[in-house]
């Protein structure tokens, strides 16, 4: 049985590399010797490869699962288990083929779908859809999946306390109305710093397809809802920190894309005194993108200028002068260029419409009427 298990499974290879998303500053040499040692150990591989269902591919980092799947006096001493075997519905895990595969075939999440509340669908053809899941409630899916998740984590420990916690399950139907989890966030339920993103995931072989943006701007959407609750008009500080250098870069693309998007159809009445500039505190609050994020992101496409406070002119910057205070402001004009270099369109990430239940605009979040 573990033979023909073994057989499907490399029948339908699907291997990104590790290198492909690893930024080399990892690889950078550190002045204290134990603490070089302790990142390296931190970032071996203790599993080679994952069988996700019928897709086997290459894990990135370690997974520390329990003891009795890979005991903990052999983490640091590279890959000790060539396969982790986990259902692509529950993501229950184990490293005999053959005992998996008996849980696979049996598996109730295959025929009752994701756990969970639906709360959205992308688009007319609810091919995408998201689901929201209480750590609280389905602990032990929560717990899989966040160690399933950890292989192709860098910098975040594995949760093994997942009750305070939401995780929004990123779902691909098929057209035979199959259902798969092919990614995910999570976000605390009570976040002091006010993230809303504790952890994304767009599992490897769904990847460099737009979708981490897709669940980023979900983030940033539900984020702007709750928090019309409590009548904040000030934008979420944005993902928990550190962010993994493949987060970072989704993060930096979703937002220079909706910075572009606002830049593009904001018309000039709109701008601050009719200047023809808008100021980084303007399309924050209509971005919901932090102001230090916006800024730099703005600076990393060249489109900031600096002019004396108050002293714009229509459609031209002034130069900032020595005795008088500069700010930062933005040229529209600029922006417009780098739009059309990077050949982005004016389509919002997310579907604002397409949000039901507890977060569809006019019905509730826990109780409350909220304004569309």
């Amino acid at each position: 049985m573990a033979n023909t298990a073994n057989a499907h499974w490399r029948s339908n290879i699907v291997v990104p590399t590790a290198e492909s998303v690893k930024d080399s500053s990892n690889d950078t040499t550190k002045a204290n010797g134990k603490t070089a040692l302790a990142d390296k150990l931190a970032h071996e591989r203790n599993v080679k490869e994952v069988a996700l269902g019928d897709l086997l591919f290459d894990t990135w980092y370690p997974s520390w699962f329990p003891d009795e799947v890979i005991p903990d006096k052999q983490r640091g001493k590279g890959i000790v288990q060539t396969t982790m075997y986990v259902c692509k519905w529950c993501f229950a895990y184990h490293r005999d083929p053959e005992i998996w595969a008996q849980h696979y075939s049996n598996c109730p999440r295959a025929t009752s779908g994701p756990p969970g509340t639906h709360i959205y669908h992308h688009g007319s053809s609810d091919t995408l859809s998201i689901w929201e899941v209480e750590g609280e409630v389905e602990h032990v899916f929560c717990q899989n999946l966040s160690l399933f998740a950890k292989f192709f984590l860098d910098n975040k420990s594995v949760l093994y306390d997942v009750n305070d916690f939401h995780y929004f399950l990123l779902v691909h139907t098929k057209p035979d109305g199959v259902k798969q989890i092919i990614g995910f966030f999570s976000k605390e339920k009570q976040s002091w710093d006010r993230n809303n993103l504790a952890c994304i995931l767009v599992f490897p072989p769904w990847q460099r397809k737009g979708l981490g943006s897709l669940l980023i701007a979900v983030s940033y959407e539900i984020g702007r809802r709750e928090d019309a609750l409590v009548g904040r008009v000030d934008p979420v500080s944005g993902p928990e920190k550190p962010i993994s250098n493949l987060g970072k870069k989704s993060y930096e693309r979703y937002w220079s894309a909706e910075i572009a998007r606002y830049l593009l159809n904001i018309e000039e009445t709109d701008c601050k005194n009719n200047t023809g500039f808008i100021t980084v505190e303007m399309i924050s609050r209509e971005t919901w993108i932090a102001p230090d994020d916006c800024l730099a992101v703005l600076r990393e496409m060249g489109g900031v200028e600096r002019v004396l406070k108050g002293k714009g002119k229509k459609g031209k910057a002034v130069k900032a002068d020595k005795q008088e205070e500069p700010v930062e402001q933005l040229d529209k004009g600029f922006i417009r260029e780098w739009v059309n270099r990077q050949g982005l369109d004016s389509y919002p990430s997310v579907d604002v419409d397409g949000f039901v239940g507890r977060y569809r605009s006019q019905e509730t979040i826990e109780g409350v009427e909220v304004a569309a």
